[in-house]
């Protein structure tokens, strides 16, 4: 792990390297763009801070659940990485009928709205906190999982992953020259804030 942690350093220093001595010629900066630039950073940030995050929590929710801790990661795993494609699918085809600025609206009120109605449902489902029991048998046990994580842990990050689609569309219409570094700052934060969220969760 640290060996791999080793290797993303060396590339992002590289990256940032090549980079640096690639801009010696003037990037266009008005404070209109330079404003809506820190809000697209602000907002990658508090998107990867804010669904890392909810893996945490939703793990430990789940573990309360389960019969260990191998069925709660894996469920949620699984949910996390399937709804986080779904919601950029539908982004990309939502971006026929909404404006960006609605997506990103729509996409922070849809959050609030699933994170306050999350738990909920998983209690409602769970009866409060009850254990699934330890007496079924593997093919029912997945079953009663999957039902645990298509209502309780899906259709949360299905809507908290819609905002960073957004935020990638939003800098897409950029000149194919400054395309690659808009979008690799973005990652940047969204990553920051995801680590951020995951470790200060936890």
């Amino acid at each position: 792990g640290l060996f791999v942690c080793g290797i993303n350093l060396c590339v992002g220093a590289s990256a940032w390297t090549l980079n640096r001595r690639r801009t010696s010629e003037q990037v266009e900066t008005s404070s209109a763009i330079s404003g809506s630039v820190t809000r697209y950073k602000t907002l990658s940030f508090f998107s990867g801070f804010l669904v890392l995050s909810l893996e945490v929590v939703v793990q430990h929710q789940i573990a309360q659940v389960s019969i260990n801790s191998l069925f709660s990661s894996g469920t949620v795993l699984v949910m996390v990485l399937v709804s986080l494609g779904f919601s950029a699918m539908a982004v990309s085809f939502l971006k026929r009928r909404w404006t960006v600025e609605r997506g990103i609206a729509v996409s922070l009120i849809g959050a609030a709205f699933v994170c306050a109605a999350q738990p909920f449902l998983l209690t409602q489902l769970r009866h409060g906190i009850e254990i699934l029991p330890y007496e079924l048998s593997s093919l029912p046990y997945t079953v009663e999982m999957a039902k645990l994580g298509l209502v309780s842990v899906l259709p949360l990050f299905l809507v908290t992953g819609l905002l960073f689609p957004w935020l990638i569309e939003a800098n897409s219409s950029t000149d194919e020259k400054h395309l690659a570094r808009k979008i690799g700052t973005l990652l940047a934060w969204n990553g920051l804030g995801g680590w951020l969220g995951a470790e200060l969760t936890q």
